[in-house]
């Protein structure tokens, strides 16, 4: 399927980022696209040693307009639903690559709206399971306070982290009010909500995971999720490790409510050279998306 990303004018990064031959190595397509420096590294790994979370890689973004300007409250039908309405109502360049690493805050943000209506007056608590390269690009996650301007949302980075990790919760807050916190916690998802370590889940997000790849221990996560009901969703790179993705959950008991689908949301950034170039077909970070127990 054509997975390419349409933005106006189509910028000169984004066509070396999506329309590379697969050959390439991941560096020189950064290199190509113009982005081969600072945060942009944590995707082909020249970075060298894991950057401490406390030394932040990105500021967070600064509108060119006001906010006022594309945000329209808490209506649904105002936000943005795709990159392209994201940039304009964001009054952000497209000549900027940002979305290369806003995929992820605003695969988050999409998510969200597949949850149904609830009290604004009540914090939304998110398990966020899994994350790496997201642990140094916390000051992107303010764009869920920006874009979800009534809403306070906690969210619980968990993982078993080689890195360190803030010791306090980070907050972030928008201009008309919308709040994120954001707190780490390093160890097992299932061990540490089975010990009362972490608050209790209004939804769950797997980004990028693998559910079934080998290696990836997901069983215990995924049936104690399944055990409590708890809304849950998963990106992975291509269609059919997604595919593999949703056959694991519901292998666990968990009911597919969003089906599989094209992530608007996705990175606009082919990556190459995956395993090694034996995989032919388009792979992208956070490609697609599926949901369960909404």
């Amino acid at each position: 399927r054509d997975v390419r990303v349409a933005l106006p004018m189509d910028p000169p990064w984004l066509t070396a980022a999506m329309d590379h031959q697969s050959n390439q190595p991941f560096c020189e397509v950064l290199e190509k696209a113009g982005i081969h420096h600072g945060a942009y590294q944590l995707l082909c790994g020249c970075q060298g040693a894991p950057p401490s979370p406390h030394r932040h890689l990105v500021d967070p973004v600064e509108p060119v307009e006001p906010i006022e300007a594309y945000v329209g409250g808490s209506n649904a039908g105002d936000a943005p639903s795709d990159w392209a309405e994201y940039y304009q109502r964001r009054g952000l360049p497209y000549t900027s690559p940002l979305a290369v690493l806003l995929t992820f805050p605003l695969t988050l943000f999409h998510a969200l709206r597949y949850l149904p209506e609830r009290s604004q007056d009540t914090p939304l608590t998110v398990h966020y399971l899994g994350p790496e390269k997201e642990l140094f690009l916390l000051p992107l996650f303010r764009e869920l306070a920006v874009l979800l301007p009534a809403s306070t949302i906690h969210i619980e980075m968990v993982g078993p982290f080689a890195c360190d990790i803030p010791g306090r919760p980070i907050t972030y807050k928008g201009r008309l009010g919308g709040h994120v916190r954001i707190q780490a916690h390093r160890g097992a998802y299932h061990t540490l909500a089975r010990e009362g370590s972490l608050p209790k889940a209004d939804v769950a997000v797997a980004l990028n995971a693998g559910l079934a790849a080998a290696g990836y221990p997901w069983g215990p996560t995924v049936e104690l999720l399944q055990a409590r009901d708890t809304p849950f969703f998963v990106t992975d790179y291509s269609e059919y490790s997604a595919e593999k993705a949703a056959s694991f959950a519901q292998a666990r008991g968990m009911r597919c409510s969003v089906p599989l689908t094209l992530n608007p949301f996705r990175a606009p950034l082919r990556q190459p050279l995956v395993a090694g170039g034996s995989v032919g077909f388009p792979w992208l970070s956070n490609g697609f998306l599926v949901g369960f127990n909404t």
